[in-house]
Order: C-alpha cells, then sequence, then structure tokens
C-alpha cells in the first residue's frame, strides 16, 4: 500500500466487502452499481463471465459466510486500482470452507468506483 491514500484503500476494501453480502449480491441494481459495463471475471474453474452473466448466476447462488485477509491495494494507473486479497467462504450448514487468492481491478469516475475485472484461484 505505498504511495496509496488510505481512504482509497478503506473505500476500495469496503467495496470488496460488500460483495461478499448475499443480500448485496442477490440484488441486480446493487450488483450492477458495483460492476463496470465491460466487467469480466475469470472464475476458479477458468470459467468467464460478463456482467451480465454474474448477475444472473448471483440470483441462484447459496448464502455463504465470507471473510477476507491479506489486503492489498496498489494504483496501476491514474484512477485504476488493483486489489488482492485473500478469501475464506464458509458454508454455514456444514461449516466447510475454501481459500482463495483474489484480485479486482478497481476503476474510478468521479466519487464512484466499479470493478472491472475479478480473477479467483483457489489455494
Amino acid at each position: 500500500m505505498v504511495g496509496m491514500r488510505n481512504d482509497i484503500v478503506s473505500v476500495l476494501r469496503q467495496l470488496e466487502e460488500r460483495l461478499f453480502e448475499p443480500r448485496v449480491r442477490r440484488d441486480p441494481r446493487a450488483m450492477a452499481g458495483l460492476l463496470a459495463e465491460e466487467f469480466i471475471e475469470v472464475g476458479r474453474n477458468g470459467e468467464t463471465y460478463t456482467k451480465p452473466r454474474m448477475i444472473a448466476a448471483l440470483q441462484s447462488e447459496a448464502p455463504y459466510e465470507r471473510s477476507l485477509t491479506d489486503f492489498d491495494t496498489r494504483e496501476v494507473a491514474p484512477h485504476l486500482c488493483l486489489v488482492t486479497y485473500r478469501s475464506i467462504r464458509r458454508d454455514p450448514r456444514t461449516g466447510r470452507e475454501r481459500h482463495s487468492r483474489r484480485s479486482s481491478i478497481w476503476k474510478q469516475s468521479g466519487n464512484t468506483w466499479q470493478m472491472v475485472f475479478h480473477r479467483g484461484q483457489a489455494i
């Protein structure tokens, strides 16, 4: 986080954590505001998701408990930041956990940040 303003780091962490919330994940309007039009995700299985496909897929997702650690933010260009962290997804019914290493690229337009890219990898 060298050279990053603390307020930007805080905002990006809060946005990533919002994306963990089941009610946000199942709300198409909330997701549409967080994901840029050109959004693309490469999932853990290598499958690619566009913004519309991701929003549709989340409608039927089972709720999980999620947390993040090892959060880091780097500015890669003006108004463009790379976020990396480790996530833990826990099934509240079974207690089973899945750990992933995640990276996101966020762009700022005015006072708004939107995710343009996301990648998760099992660890």
